[in-house]
């Protein structure tokens, strides 16, 4: 997920050859987004870089807010989701970072991979803004263990910095 490097083969190859979902949540530059979209989302300025895949929580007049996702479920804690490759229409598992959940411009939007229904979102939304959520049925990750314990802190910390980077672009335009 580096910004500074140019995104893999083995990805490229992923997202060309992968069988789950309908073509019609696959699209390059999507003109429009919709929530529940997966996207995978870079910087702005940065056209070559590694992409990070994003669901998108809400749209509006050209950009959207939406929650980081990765591929390594092991990431997740107890407010992030664990969702099947049936529920996003991806060939393999991600976990949903419901904390990390911010504004880009929809410009920043490289391909729509997959979507997610509903009611899944709607859950999503309860496991970002409520540490013990009612109605939440969505497997989830583990609680996250004090600091020096648990080796989840410093990928965390380098997600929430890459996080932020990706947007920093809608904060920096929309601030000043």
């Amino acid at each position: 997920m580096s910004g500074t490097s140019e995104t893999p083969n083995w990805l490229w190859d992923a997202l060309l050859n992968h069988e789950a979902g309908g073509e019609e949540f696959r699209e390059d530059s999507p003109a429009d987004l919709l929530p529940g979209d997966i996207v995978v989302v870079g910087r702005y300025e940065e056209a070559n870089a590694c992409g990070c895949l994003l669901v998108v929580a809400d749209t509006e007049n050209g950009h959207f807010k939406g929650m980081l996702a990765v591929a390594e479920t092991e990431r997740a804690i107890d407010v992030d989701a664990i969702l099947t490759p049936e529920m996003t229409g991806l060939s393999y598992p991600v976990a949903v970072l419901t904390r990390f959940h911010g504004p880009m411009w929809a410009v920043q939007v490289r391909r729509r991979v997959g979507a997610i229904e509903a009611p899944v979102l709607e859950e999503l939304e309860r496991l970002s803004w409520n540490d013990e959520p009612a109605g939440v049925s969505l497997r989830r990750g583990l609680p996250l263990l004090p600091e020096g314990i648990d080796p989840r802190y410093p990928e965390r910390q380098t997600l929430s910095l890459e996080f932020d980077c990706l947007t920093e672009d809608y904060r920096h335009h929309t601030c000043s």
